[in-house]
């Protein structure tokens, strides 16, 4: 890996750690409309079930089980993207 791209992904999990501590504790406007049509509607259907709800993870409680929920889900992004990237420059 590059230099640079190390010092990008360095930035980006800083980022992630911090995002949490951050983070505003109202909810944005997409939270709000979803509240408001839940209870017009009260029948809202799940597709698939997050890995890590509400950005918890099982056994940590508080900000750390935040941080923790949030660098992990950035490793797997990049792991999956950087799988397909190298896939696609082998193909070319």
């Amino acid at each position: 890996m590059r230099r640079g791209h190390a010092v990008a992904l360095g930035m980006v999990f800083i980022l992630a750690a911090l995002a949490p501590i951050l983070a505003s504790s109202n909810p944005d406007g997409l939270e709000k409309t979803a509240e408001k049509f839940e209870s017009a509607q009260g029948r809202e259907v799940e597709l698939l079930s997050s890995p890590f709800p509400d950005y918890t993870v099982y056994g940590i409680e508080g900000t750390a089980s935040e941080v923790v929920a949030m660098l992990i889900g950035t490793a797997l992004v990049f792991a999956v993207s950087l799988g397909i990237a190298k896939a696609v420059a082998r193909a070319r």
